[in-house]
C-alpha cells in the first residue's frame, strides 16, 4: 500500500509539497509575491518624493502636496498592490510557522493578526497623503492630513514589530532558517518601535528611523522569500 501512494505521488510531481507543507509551486507564487511587495511599496516610497520634515510649517507642506500630487496618488496605487502581494505571502509565511510550530501556531497567529493591522494603518496613511493631492485644498486641511498620515504611518510600526518578533522568534527557536535572518528582523522591529514615538512627537527623527526599519525590513522580507523559494526546489 505504501509503495502504492509513493508511486502515485512520484508520477504527480504537481501533489508534491515543499519542505513546509505547501505545494512547491504555491511556495514559489509566495515568494514572487514577497519580491513583487518589495519592489511596489519601494517604488512607492520613491515616487512620492522626499516628504517635509514632520514638523514642517503648514506652507511647506502645502507646497510638497501641489508639487508632488502625481507621486502621492500614484504612491497609493503602488502600495495598495504591494500590501495585496504581501498579504498573499503571509498565507505562505503563516504555514511556515505553523509547521514549525508542530500545528499549534500561536506566535504564527500573532504574526499574522499583527501583520494585517500593520499593513492596514501604513495603507489608510497613504490614503490619507492621496487624499490631500486629490484635488485643491487650504493649507490648514493639508497639514491635518500630512500629521494624520504621519500619526497613521507611526502607528504602523507597532502591528509589524510584533510580526517581526513573533515570527523570528519562532524561526530563531527552530533554527528553521539561519541564525541571521532572526538578527536582521529583530533589527527592524527594534527600529519599528523607536520610529513608534512618532504618535507622540513630531521629532523628524522619528519618522527617520520608521524609514530605515521599512527598508531593512524589506531586505528580511527578500530574504525569506528566497528562502521560500529554495524550499521548492
Amino acid at each position: 500500500m505504501t509503495d502504492t501512494i509513493s508511486t502515485q505521488v512520484t508520477a504527480r510531481p504537481e501533489a508534491r509539497t515543499g519542505e513546509r507543507g505547501l505545494p512547491h509551486e504555491g511556495m514559489r507564487v509566495a515568494a514572487v509575491a514577497g519580491l513583487a511587495f518589495v519592489v511596489l511599496d519601494v517604488a512607492g516610497t520613491l515616487v512620492a518624493g522626499a516628504p517635509p520634515a514632520a514638523n514642517a510649517s503648514a506652507a511647506k507642506v502645502a507646497t510638497y502636496i501641489n508639487d508632488h500630487a502625481g507621486g502621492l496618488r500614484a504612491q497609493l496605487l503602488l502600495g495598495g498592490l504591494g500590501i495585496a502581494a504581501l498579504w498573499w505571502w503571509l498565507g505562505a509565511l503563516w504555514r511556515m510557522l505553523s509547521t514549525v510550530e508542530g500545528e499549534r501556531p500561536r506566535l504564527a497567529l500573532t504574526a499574522a493578526v499583527a501583520l494585517a493591522s500593520g499593513s492596514t494603518l501604513a495603507f489608510v496613511s497613504a490614503v490619507f497623503m492621496a487624499t490631500a493631492a486629490i484635488r485643491p485644498i487650504d493649507v490648514d486641511t493639508a497639514h491635518l492630513l500630512f500629521s494624520l498620515s504621519l500619526v497613521t504611518i507611526s502607528a504602523a510600526g507597532f502591528g509589524i514589530a510584533v510580526f517581526l518578533i513573533a515570527a523570528c522568534t519562532v524561526t530563531v527557536r527552530a533554527a528553521s532558517t539561519p541564525r541571521w535572518t532572526g538578527y536582521l528582523g529583530y533589527l527592524a522591529a527594534a527600529a519599528f518601535l523607536v520610529g513608534t514615538l512618532g504618535v507622540v512627537s513630531d521629532a523628524s527623527v522619528y519618522p527617520n528611523v520608521a524609514t530605515l526599519a521599512f527598508f531593512v525590513w524589506c531586505v528580511w522580507t527578500v530574504v525569506m522569500s528566497v528562502l521560500m523559494w529554495r524550499s521548492a526546489d
